[in-house]
């Protein structure tokens, strides 16, 4: 019993670390009672800080056990920076040879989110192609229909070989289905559809997900 009320605590306690604002001292102001609870005291608001991150990083965890790849995966790898010279084709990541990244692997950000693949591999450094990349191409599944259909990478993503027949609308989700990464990853949203009468199939342009200017942390899957 005191373990699911320890659990609880903390929860809460997190929750009111993020809310923040001006009533933060007086939330601060409860942990002398959850640490009664707990069996410990909180010293400041670093020391509640570490607790709440430790929270964070079991609910990462889960995340990666619902891709089915708790023991295949290096977390929490920082992107290097390449600006001015931003490339949305390729990044590098700051994990290489000896975390045991090999090309091929699947790169994804927030547990969720396809980034791209590992190209190539130094000691402690790698190199990542992007979904933004031309060449790029994968089977993908389009809304709760699951429509087969075929992404293209490049500056503006785009999808083809969608059936004419097929029930696909502006909005629709779109996941990755191709045997070379996880299935069920993120890609973006079915922003703009082509249909050309008498055409085989449809296209539609895609709005993805992933934001490579704000992209800091990348997750890799072996």
């Amino acid at each position: 019993m005191r373990k699911y009320v320890s659990t609880g605590a903390l929860i809460l306690l997190g929750v009111l670390v993020v809310q923040g604002g001006p009533l933060f001292k007086a939330k601060l102001s409860l942990s002398s009672l959850f640490g009664d609870v707990l069996g410990t005291g909180f010293d400041n608001a670093e020391d509640l800080k570490r607790r709440v991150d430790v929270l964070e990083d079991e609910n990462e965890s889960l995340r990666i056990q619902l891709l089915g790849k708790e023991n295949d995966a290096v977390r929490s790898i920082k992107v290097y920076s390449s600006y001015p010279f931003s490339s949305r084709s390729e990044l590098a990541i700051a994990a290489g040879g000896s975390q045991g990244i090999k090309s091929g692997e699947a790169v994804v950000h927030s547990g969720t989110i396809l980034v791209g693949q590992v190209k190539s591999v130094l000691k402690s450094s790698s190199v990542v192609t992007t979904i933004f990349d031309p060449s790029w191409e994968m089977a993908v599944r389009i809304g709760d229909s699951e429509v087969d259909a075929l992404m293209s990478g490049g500056n503006e993503l785009s999808i083809s070989l969608i059936p004419q027949d097929a029930l696909v609308e502006e909005g629709d989700t779109v996941i990755s289905a191709d045997k070379n990464f996880p299935y069920g990853l993120e890609l973006g949203y079915i922003k703009e559809l082509h249909n050309t009468e008498g055409d085989v199939f449809q296209e539609a342009a895609l709005e993805p997900t992933l934001k490579l200017k704000t992209l800091r942390d990348v997750t890799v899957y072996r």
